[in-house]
């Protein structure tokens, strides 16, 4: 009963199939809420904070949050430790707020990480440690928490609580800067007007000094003057503003009730520091995610890796230890990779390429396919689904390939799928994967999420990924002869069990 309405209540909160109505979302949480139902308290914690579809009020919020906290809900353990750390609801309480900071911290919630490195930094609430304070922060920004980077680039500028270090102070302070923060854009600028830690580059320094500025950074305002006075020049012309791309797949126009016993990784990788971007990558994650929360898949319940966060370390982490350590006879996983695949010429072995990958050192700092199917297959789950949008070719798309070497073909296939492991792939073992640019999406990605969303029902109605191969083929077969290739996506084992996905 508690999980049908706080269904009703994510129907009503993002609209679908319903009018938005957050009044109405609210009172369905209300009633989940009443009978212990976590996920609905956390949901009716945010909107109490935020004053949305009810009156905000900090103390009822703090009440409900607290239930959810005790109940294992991460989010609202973290939410607790920043209303005590911030006085909503309650008596600013540093200590009380360390203890719940911890809570989340431990279980990888990012913003509890940093603030509870803010607190060991400063001695509020705990007894003041640099060290573990540099220990919490490094794990807040290598989720990519912004605050997290910028705090501890300034640890590393003055060697605090880890040993100085200045070129990994200026990279922190790059991403914090790249993150919009302008104190971390004023340092930045310093260090590029030094040659601290960075090559010197006066007009990088002035470009930055202006970003801060324009945010009403003081410092950077009088450093933008003077180095303006240096070296006058003209203006930069302002970058054009990026065309911002939606598809009809973006947003899950469904929603099912939530499985505890679903659980997924999602994997996004577009920027490489030295290779060809997989573009639309991030974007296909982030909507595959939606898709599968949709589908009933806890939020928890999905390791979400994207961007520089991709590493091969990160992969393993999830697949060695992350699934293994949750999932149960009853379980069902799914598995997505959106980015570059590459081929090993020497062994032809396949290989995902994660952001930290290098074709010149596969062996070291790539994933082999067929160590991840048997991964997967060890696990005790009662199904697992793979979606790869990467090809293996080498000859473009999806696919990169050490420099001097030419194209080959790499049998995926050969990479044996363990029993209950089946695997739709996007591209035959000798073609490239691509993309549709006018939806922001690999053409792969985007016919699974238009199947996903009912387009690939069968007779029964369901969508296995029997109806979803038959579906999204001729879709990714016909997207590929308008630009004049080939593209077949596969379906491994050809005799595939059934498996129900919707």
């Amino acid at each position: 009963m508690a999980q049908a309405q706080r269904s009703y209540g994510m129907l009503y909160r993002l609209g679908n199939g319903v009018g938005l109505d957050l009044e109405k979302a609210a009172v369905w949480y209300a009633k989940a809420a009443a009978q212990g139902d976590a996920p609905a308290q956390n949901e009716l914690c945010t909107m109490l904070l935020e004053g949305k579809g009810v009156d905000q009020d900090f103390v009822k919020a703090l009440a409900m949050c607290r239930k959810a906290a005790v109940n294992g809900e991460m989010d609202s353990q973290y939410r607790m430790g920043l209303m005590y750390h911030q006085g909503y609801g309650t008596a600013i309480d540093p200590k009380t707020a360390a203890v719940w900071y911890r809570r989340a911290a431990e279980r990888n919630q990012p913003e509890a990480q940093a603030n509870l490195g803010v607190l060991y930094l400063t001695g509020s609430g705990v007894a003041k440690d640099e060290k573990a304070a540099a220990e919490w922060l490094t794990k807040a920004a290598e989720w990519g928490n912004i605050p997290a980077q910028a705090t501890l680039a300034g640890m590393y500028l003055e060697g605090t609580g880890v040993v100085k270090n200045e070129t990994e102070a200026a990279v922190l302070y790059r991403k914090a800067a790249e993150g919009g923060i302008a104190s971390a854009q004023s340092m930045l600028g310093w260090m590029l007007q030094t040659g601290t830690g960075v090559p010197q580059d006066a007009a990088e320094a002035l470009a930055w000094y202006r970003k801060a500025a324009e945010q009403g950074d003081e410092t950077a305002k009088v450093n933008l003057a003077s180095l303006s006075a240096e070296a006058p020049q003209a203006p930069a012309q302002p970058a054009p503003a990026p065309k911002t791309i939606s598809s009809d797949v973006d947003a899950p126009g469904y929603a099912l009730p939530e499985n505890p016993a679903s659980f997924a990784v999602v994997v996004g990788v577009e920027r490489y520091a030295s290779l060809p971007a997989a573009e639309f990558a991030e974007r296909d994650a982030e909507a595959v995610r939606a898709h599968l929360m949709a589908l009933g898949t806890p939020a928890r319940n999905i390791y979400f890796l994207s961007g520089p966060l991709a590493t091969r370390a990160k992969l393993a982490q999830a697949l060695n230890t992350w699934l293994p350590n949750r999932v149960k006879e009853d379980s069902t996983v799914f598995f997505f990779y959106s980015g570059h695949g590459a081929p090993d010429p020497a062994s032809g072995q396949a290989y995902l390429v994660p952001a930290d990958g290098d074709p010149e050192d596969l062996d070291s700092t790539a994933y082999p396919l067929r160590e991840l199917y048997a991964r997967l297959g060890k696990l005790k789950a009662r199904s697992v689904v793979v979606a790869l949008d990467s090809c293996f070719s080498g000859a473009g798309g999806r696919s990169v390939i050490a420099k001097g070497t030419r194209p080959l073909v790499v049998s995926v296939e050969a990479a044996e799928l363990p029993e209950r492991v089946v695997a739709l792939t996007a591209s035959d073992k000798n073609q490239v994967s691509g993309t549709l640019d006018e939806q922001g999406h690999g053409a792969f990605t985007y016919y699974l999420l238009k199947g996903l969303s009912g387009a690939a029902k069968n007779e029964g109605g369901h969508v296995t990924v029997q109806s979803l191969h038959g579906y999204l083929t001729p879709k990714v077969q016909d997207a590929a002869r308008l630009k004049n290739r080939d593209q077949t996506p596969q379906l491994l084992p050809a005799a595939a069990p059934a498996v129900r996905i919707r």
